[in-house]
């Protein structure tokens, strides 16, 4: 079904918020209204929260952007933080199924929040890429297929 990417983002970014605030990060959502895309919205759910609840559980302090335009056929979503980043050995595998960066085993889960988010992704025909810098913050660009009108 046809879904409307800018309200959902907004929702998780809504319902995320208390997590950052508890930590004092700033979470700052600047996003168009009216992006449209077709899908599974409960995925799509699933896709944002981990991304988010990921960008909020390793920034200690700063602001985590979620950014997001229109680019000739496709939807881009950026989600940036000003956490720990990761360190370019690590970046190619954080998208497999149980694979944890060594300095993350302290904290909760299954190291499955990622791996699931590409497979959403996958599965709405996009794709997810990774940006870091160890020590520097990491973008997360999630792009999806716009849905033409």
């Amino acid at each position: 079904s046809v879904i409307d990417i800018s309200t959902l983002i907004s929702d998780v970014a809504d319902s995320l918020r208390p997590l950052a605030e508890i930590k004092n990060l700033i979470l700052a959502c600047d996003i168009p209204e009216h992006l449209k895309t077709v899908g599974d919205s409960d995925e799509l759910i699933r896709l944002f929260v981990n991304l988010l609840d990921n960008a909020i559980k390793y920034t200690e302090h700063g602001k985590i952007s979620i950014t997001a335009q229109k680019n000739a056929k496709e939807i881009v979503i950026n989600i940036e933080d000003t956490g720990i980043g990761i360190s370019l050995e690590h970046l190619p595998h954080i998208f497999d199924r149980f694979y944890r960066v060594e300095e993350s085993r302290v904290t909760r889960g299954a190291g499955l929040g990622l791996a699931i988010a590409q497979e959403i992704a996958i599965a709405h025909h996009g794709i997810i890429e990774a940006h870091s810098i160890r020590g520097g913050g990491t973008t997360f660009t999630v792009r999806l297929p716009e849905k033409p009108l």
